[in-house]
């Protein structure tokens, strides 16, 4: 497993990230950094009342797709989400990965895991971590208004 991890202050109240996440159409502000698509588009495939379970469709800009499930939902504290079903050719390097969200008394952690599916993956998801990164930072400073 390859980690990256961000953390910034946290602007709005924790019920705003929340909120945020729900609303698909916000999901077009994750712009990607270098190589890394940006979200053309994100929509419920299916949403269920209690949120776990929810899947999403995600089309990025490059074309490339996933699916995003939401596993756990612990409002205003915790959101974990599993990304899979990834086009080519992400699908040939990763079976999945899992975005956790941490909210606590002002600040905001984001963590981005991604499952190799074989040693030769590792090096080429490593390279993609440095830009996930770097997205991922710009992106939640932007969601929590830093």
């Amino acid at each position: 497993m390859i980690k990256v991890s961000v953390t910034v202050p946290l602007a709005n109240s924790p019920d705003t990230i929340f909120t945020e996440i729900l609303k698909t159409s916000n999901w077009e502000s994750f712009k990607g950094f270098g190589p890394l698509p940006g979200i053309r588009q994100a929509q419920f495939s299916e949403r269920t009342e209690a949120i776990v379970g929810s899947r999403i469709e995600v089309q990025n800009l490059d074309g490339s797709s996933h699916v995003e499930t939401i596993t756990k939902w612990q409002p205003y504290t915790y959101i974990e989400m599993s990304l899979e079903e990834f086009s080519p050719p992400l699908s040939r390097m990763a079976s999945h990965f899992t975005e956790q969200w941490f909210v606590s008394d002002g600040e905001v952690t984001r963590v981005m895991s991604m499952y190799p599916k074989s040693a030769l993956a590792v090096p080429l998801l490593w390279i993609i971590s440095l830009f996930m990164k770097r997205a991922l930072a710009t992106h939640t400073r932007e969601i929590c208004n830093v």
